[in-house]
């Protein structure tokens, strides 16, 4: 991206989300593998590469091997399976100025570094605490619809949200009396227009809502902005 004069973003957007029409051409090059019209790279001789070509701008491309793959989305195979070694502008396409002569022959100092490991994993946290948000405010709107108990589950996290006298929201929280605090904290923090001091602990017979083993009831209380705001979102 620096070779190209791109600056990196802001963590909520994701690297490959970037508006940038040469970033996204280069992630079709494994459709292009795939269909046999990639043209592979003869100067790299330690691995399958091949080439991206418009008119201003040139970048090589690879396919990862499994134990190069980032740890974080070794268990997703749709994710992290490519990646562009090098990029940058086109000069003269002869001698010394041809970008894919300037390659090393070896693609090792090429290769993604802990930087762009972290960077992914940082990503992909990001966008779990997106879509638990999401979650969370579609079971609440849910019930607030219907005026039924409305569940999902978020991280082995299972999310039950009761309304009682449309003044307040009950979310039950289980995973078999293991939690996790960073889980719990992001799913109280879902609900707009309530601050975290606003969440109580209290038993289910005070709350009339039936528990099961091992599960963590919080309640609070529910403000009419709040409620507004998420029966009119989609």
């Amino acid at each position: 991206m620096t070779d190209l004069g791109l600056q990196i973003p802001i963590i909520d957007v994701p690297l490959h989300d970037i508006d940038d029409a040469h970033l996204k051409e280069m992630q079709k090059v494994p459709l292009y593998a795939q269909s046999g019209g990639a043209e592979p790279i003869r100067k790299i001789k330690d691995r399958v590469v091949f080439k991206y070509k418009s008119s201003n701008v040139r970048a090589a491309v690879t396919k990862l091997k499994e134990s190069e793959v980032a740890a974080c989305v070794r268990e997703l195979p749709q994710l992290g399976r490519w990646w562009v070694l090098a990029a940058g502008y086109r000069k003269e396409d002869s001698g010394q100025h041809d970008f894919y002569a300037g390659l090393p022959e070896v693609s090792t100092s090429l290769m993604p570094t802990s930087w762009d490991e972290k960077r992914l994993e940082v990503e992909l946290a990001n966008e779990w605490v997106g879509h638990v948000r999401t979650t969370v405010r579609h079971v609440i709107r849910e019930c607030l619809t219907t005026g039924e108990p409305t569940a999902a589950r978020a991280a082995n996290h299972y999310i039950r949200a009761h309304i009682t006298n449309g003044d307040e929201v009950y979310l039950t929280l289980g995973t078999g009396g293991i939690y996790d605090t960073k889980v719990i904290a992001v799913i109280l923090d879902s609900v707009p227009g309530v601050d975290a001091e606003a969440w109580f602990m209290e038993p289910s017979v005070e709350l009339g809502v039936q528990s099961n083993s091992g599960e963590v009831i919080w309640s609070t209380m529910l403000p009419e902005e709040t409620r507004e705001q998420l029966l009119g979102e989609s």
